[in-house]
């Protein structure tokens, strides 16, 4: 029995996503695919599109047998914290046998080399680093020139064009993540079939999820997704639109400025600069939307997706976690019947989760340390806030975290 573990937001679950799970089990002649899914807010700095319970019955639907919740501390952090929660939660199942991610550069070595080097950095590139760090350059840009100077001489990878892909970034910070925890957990590459995570186009069966939320922005018509999105998840969508879909940025807004007008503990955000919240205080008061606040403060060595996700992590009173840690906890979102038996406590020790599995929330306090616990605390009440801008958006009622069971099918 082989099972694949996937690290994912399906926001929304479209083509491409149905096309990973099924590529994933048929390249690692996988039984089952578990997925690692960020919850109601997501690594762009943005809340979902779609609710994750809603996006968890979309991945069973069409092939995962287990999803997970990547707790939002880790989902709304940069690449390298995100994938180091994400491999984590996986490592911690004990019964993963495979990584899959997908990404345009499918030679597994050119990954393997860059991660070993990031995790270990020699004397000369942290030197380099430090040196285009101080042109002003974000540190993505910096790094990425590092990388290239500190590999001039050798001509077989064109390194900036290498991490000029967001899912490249994701797969080496995957593959650190591996290291770091000294992990068994096989990394497998899969070859994207879209134009990529930003493309913006719909021109293909298999659109990015980009294109398929800047699509739907623009034409307000769940008709045009259909042909993106498998039939098993397009009814999913087509049911919870206008109520749990769409979200955005902005509907945030009001509760951003309210959070920032009220002061908010600057020590406890301890990745945020002071340059940062000088920008944020000359510019709050006349910004008019979540969106427009970003964009304002945005500069050569902020980028725009680390402007979004300081900003949420402000709104929901979140920081980022610590390299040094790892989630203390898995909290189960959904699974399939068959696959139950993954979860039982009768498995051998070499294999079982050597953390707490939460299925239900009133238990959370019991099994969790109050470290932990104030981790999964800082979940609920992301979700609970998702939720109240569904119903003041849509005059929807969800479940509360604390009556929601886990996604059965």
């Amino acid at each position: 029995m082989k099972t694949v573990g996937i690290i994912a937001e399906y926001n929304p679950f479209h083509n491409g996503h149905l096309y990973h799970i099924t590529e994933a089990k048929r390249l690692t002649n996988a039984d089952y695919a578990v997925v690692i899914m960020s919850g109601n807010f997501v690594q762009r700095g943005t809340p979902a599109i779609l609710d994750k319970y809603s996006r968890t019955k979309m991945a069973l639907s069409c092939g995962a047998d287990l999803v997970f919740e990547l707790p939002v501390q880790y989902a709304t952090a940069t690449a390298e914290l995100f994938a180091h929660g994400a491999v984590s939660l996986l490592n911690s199942l004990g019964f993963v046998d495979y990584l899959c991610f997908g990404s345009e550069h499918t030679t597994l070595s050119d990954y393997q080399k860059l991660a070993q080097l990031l995790e270990k950095p020699p004397w000369k590139f942290q030197e380099l680093l430090k040196h285009f760090q101080k042109q002003n350059d974000s540190y993505p840009v910096a790094r990425s020139k590092a990388l290239h100077a500190f590999y001039a001489k050798e001509q077989d990878m064109d390194i900036l064009s290498f991490l000029s892909k967001p899912n490249t970034i994701l797969g080496i910070a995957y593959i650190q993540a591996l290291l770091r925890l000294s992990s068994n957990i096989i990394p497998v590459t899969l070859k994207r079939t879209d134009k990529g995570y930003h493309s913006t186009e719909l021109d293909h069966s298999i659109a990015s999820a980009s294109g398929i939320r800047k699509a739907y922005q623009e034409q307000k018509s769940l008709s045009s997704l259909s042909d993106y999105i498998p039939d098993a998840a397009f009814s999913i969508l087509k049911k919870q639109e206008k109520k749990t879909f769409p979200l955005e940025m902005n509907d945030f807004s009001s509760l951003l400025y309210y959070r920032l007008n009220s002061n908010p503990p600057k020590e406890r955000y301890t990745d945020i600069s002071v340059d940062f919240w000088n920008r944020i205080y000359k510019s709050y008061s006349y910004c008019t939307s979540f969106s427009q606040l970003c964009d304002t403060i945005k500069c050569k060595n902020l980028v725009y997706s680390s402007v979004c996700r300081n900003l949420l992590h402000i709104l929901l009173d979140t920081s980022a976690p610590d390299k040094k840690d790892i989630p203390g906890y898995l909290r189960l979102l959904g699974l399939r019947k068959e696959a139950s038996w993954l979860l039982k406590s009768k498995r051998q020790a070499s294999n079982r989760p050597s953390v707490p599995i939460i299925t239900k929330v009133a238990d959370a306090q019991k099994i969790l340390s109050a470290k932990e616990y104030g981790l999964f605390e800082e979940d609920i009440r992301a979700s609970h806030l998702y939720y109240h801008i569904c119903h003041e958006k849509f005059g929807y009622c969800a479940k509360s975290e604390y009556q929601q069971s886990p996604i059965v099918l």
